[in-house]
């Protein structure tokens, strides 16, 4: 169960983001255009399907993904807006994993008018503060594609997650040519920066795709996991 876990939750842990162009000074950040993709991977012979999203909820946004196969299911939302600047502002986000007849929740609300973080995991409840510059789970992937296409060397973002305000680090390892289900493609590959641990992530990102991740792998306890973006289109036209 715990493979299986992990397999589901590397579906979960990059979000796809779509962006319109940056002009070259990168003054201005682009705006976000919502979409529809799918992933797929395997655990044991058996398929495992992914559904991402992100669409506009009147004055903001959700990005939204879906996993399953037939043992178990994960399910993780976002809800954020964009400030005048254009800056990414978390608003709530939620979890809900059921594996085995395993249940578990997550939430987390931000106040911004007391700036203050709810969050409740496991049956706990978090409060700490909320600062600037602060992301979700799934947002702070939304900024690294903004970083990149500025091409930015410092890929640092400070995230709020399990109760917790964490660092993630990425790292650029070159480019390269990809065979994917969408044909070849020039991608970027970057690695996730971990401290004290053998985890092992490495994305494969498509420039022409808006920095879309067409490949993820995941290398932990042994076992090495996959996921391959299958489709992908864009819901509505780039402003």
């Amino acid at each position: 169960m715990t493979a299986l876990r992990t397999l589901l939750m590397l579906t979960l842990c990059t979000p796809l983001v779509a962006l319109a162009a940056i002009p070259p000074d990168g003054t201005d950040r682009p705006d976000i255009a919502p979409y529809e993709a799918e992933y797929s991977a395997r655990y044991s012979g058996f398929p495992i399907k992914a559904a991402h999203s992100l669409r506009r909820t009147g004055d903001g946004y959700e990005l939204r993904i879906k996993a399953s196969n037939f043992l178990g299911k994960i399910t993780e939302e976002e809800q954020f807006h964009l400030d005048q600047q254009g800056a990414i502002i978390p608003d709530s986000y939620h979890h809900h994993r059921s594996i085995l007849r395993n249940t578990r929740k997550e939430s987390m609300t931000v106040d911004h008018a007391d700036m203050t973080i709810q969050s409740s995991r496991k049956g706990e409840q978090t409060e700490l503060d909320f600062e600037a510059g602060q992301l979700g789970p799934l947002s702070h992937q939304l900024e690294l594609a903004r970083d990149l296409q500025r091409g930015a060397e410092d890929l640092s973002y400070t995230v709020i997650i399990r109760g917790s305000i964490r660092n993630y680090r990425y790292q650029r390892l070159g480019e390269e040519n990809m065979e994917t289900a969408l044909g070849t493609l020039r991608v970027v590959k970057l690695e996730r920066v971990r401290d004290n641990s053998d985890r092992e992530t490495t994305l494969w990102l498509a420039p022409e795709l808006n920095y879309q991740p067409v490949l993820l792998r995941q290398k932990e306890d042994g076992s090495t996991y996959e996921l391959t973006l299958q489709s992908f289109r864009f819901t509505q036209e780039q402003s």
